[in-house]
């Protein structure tokens, strides 16, 4: 059995999808927070489970006959950790611990997924970004990340768990969370309404956008790799401006709108693009999904969704 926390979210979903297409046998363990996919989710063979991973002793219980745990269950919002520090640490941090623990704990646990991201890396000095970048988080969810990656790495030496970590760059997709959404999910849902996208800083900014399905792969890639321990970046390693991803947006819906510009936001980066040499030698993960068909996807997606409603 694999156990996917989180499996009711975004990235959750899609990668459960995944597995129960591939006739795998999936448990979801999910306080719904941010559970965008709950409906979709019930449509899938697994097993649903709503706890919260900050409960040890409830996931000795639910985790008893786990092979394999992709933990995805994590507080996200950048932003918003800045006025939660406190609650970022308890569920990215302790969370992860107590998942570890029954992992080392039931030795029919074979491998630990973690999903950690590319906010570890605060500002790099230099781009494309490789996995041996030096940490410098800017924001308490990074600090969180790089914390929650110490402790996969220090059980996989102290009790040798199998631990790969996935640093995810900007995902992107349909169900994400409009909430927590990343920048194309909200330039999307304005242009819908004809209304000007929003761009905090000069627009100059890169990201490295990566299709929901991309990182999926890369999580099935993870849990079959026959690696012991390794970190790895899954972007694209293409750069796009957040400038350049609004006049590709507004071409797409037929609109001509002049974005409004509005002050930078705290843990904001000039430049992020990933290197993902490591994750293409290792785990042979070749992101196929380019951002223009992305985001027809996506665009096509809300489309859909706004005639049902």
């Amino acid at each position: 059995m694999i156990v996917v926390t989180g499996g009711a979210g975004f990235i959750g979903y899609h990668t459960v999808k995944r597995l129960t297409e591939e006739g795998l046998d999936v448990s979801v363990i999910d306080n719904l927070h941010s559970a965008t996919a709950l409906e979709e989710l019930k449509k899938h063979e697994v097993k649903l489970y709503i706890a919260d991973i900050r409960n040890l002793d409830e996931l000795k219980i639910l985790m008893r006959d786990a092979e394999a745990v992709l933990h995805l269950a994590a507080l996200i919002d950048v932003e918003d950790s800045f006025r939660n520090p406190y609650l970022y640490h308890q569920v990215n941090v302790c969370g992860t611990v107590n998942i570890l623990e029954v992992a080392r704990t039931y030795g029919s646990i074979d491998k630990v997924i973690l999903a950690s991201s590319a906010a570890v890396y605060g500002e790099p000095d230099r781009v494309p970004i490789s996995e041996n970048t030096p940490l410098r988080p800017i924001s308490p969810y990074g600090l969180s990340k790089v914390i929650a990656e110490r402790y996969c790495k220090m059980y996989h030496e102290l009790y040798g768990l199998n631990v790969l970590i996935l640093r995810y760059f900007n995902v992107y997709g349909e169900y994400q969370s409009s909430e927590y959404a990343g920048v194309i999910t909200k330039f999307i849902e304005r242009l819908l309404e004809h209304k000007p996208p929003i761009v905090y800083g000069d627009g100059r900014q890169t990201r490295d956008f990566v299709y929901v399905s991309d990182v999926v792969s890369a999580n099935l890639l993870a849990l079959k790799s026959k690696v012991d321990f390794g970190i790895f970046n899954i972007g694209t390693g293409r750069a796009v401006s957040i400038n350049e991803l609004a006049t590709m947006l507004m071409e797409m819906v037929g609109l001509r709108l002049k974005p409004v510009y509005l002050p930078p936001r705290p843990g904001d980066i000039p430049h992020s693009v990933a290197d993902i040499s490591r994750a293409r030698e290792v785990l042979k993960y070749y992101p196929k999904v380019n951002l223009r068909n992305g985001l027809r996807r996506v665009l096509e997606w809300y489309k859909s969704r706004q005639h049902v409603h």
